[in-house]
């Protein structure tokens, strides 16, 4: 009689991976685009935000857009823009976006692809990574704060400006 051999059971994880995002991306990114704000309540224009994503495309000075890639397939994106803060010690990088499709969430796609956000963020000599959660999205929060994101005391506080005429 042979011994008992378990089967041996395929990793659940995901192979996840960041695929710099390019101009032929634009439509789909533009749908996970509209989807996530949507779901985030914030106001959606698909002129202003085709021309954005165009820009960082286009000009790796302002950072870098991504399209999310697990086990394959296209799942989402990502978008990292890049600054400077005197407080923060240098240049510093804001994740201005960061969506997985409704169908792929829960797998731990979000969370591989925040570290590999982090890691990219590293090589372009950024010293801090912030990012914006709306106040309701208990589910986001808590992947951030599990990945070492915290507050720092203080308020984040926008106004849009007007154009340069």
């Amino acid at each position: 009689m042979r011994p008992f051999e378990p089967r041996a059971t395929p990793d659940p994880t995901p192979t996840v991976l960041l695929r710099p995002a390019t101009t032929a991306d634009l439509p789909i990114l533009l749908d996970w685009m509209r989807d996530f704000y949507a779901h985030e309540g914030i106001a959606f224009d698909p002129a202003t935000s085709k021309r954005c994503l165009g820009e960082l495309i286009d000009n790796a000075a302002f950072g870098q857009a991504f399209t999310l890639v697990a086990n394959g397939a296209s799942v989402g994106y990502a978008a990292v823009a890049l600054g400077f803060s005197m407080e923060l010690g240098g240049r510093s990088a804001v994740l201005d976006g960061l969506y997985v499709r409704p169908s792929s969430r829960g797998l731990g796609i979000g969370t591989l692809a925040l570290r590999l956000l982090q890691d990219v963020c590293r090589n372009l000599g950024a010293r801090s990574l912030a990012l914006q959660v709306g106040l309701d999205n208990a589910g986001a929060a808590a992947l951030y704060r599990r990945e070492g994101f915290s507050t720092i005391g203080r308020q984040l506080m926008t106004r849009p400006l007007d154009p340069v005429p």
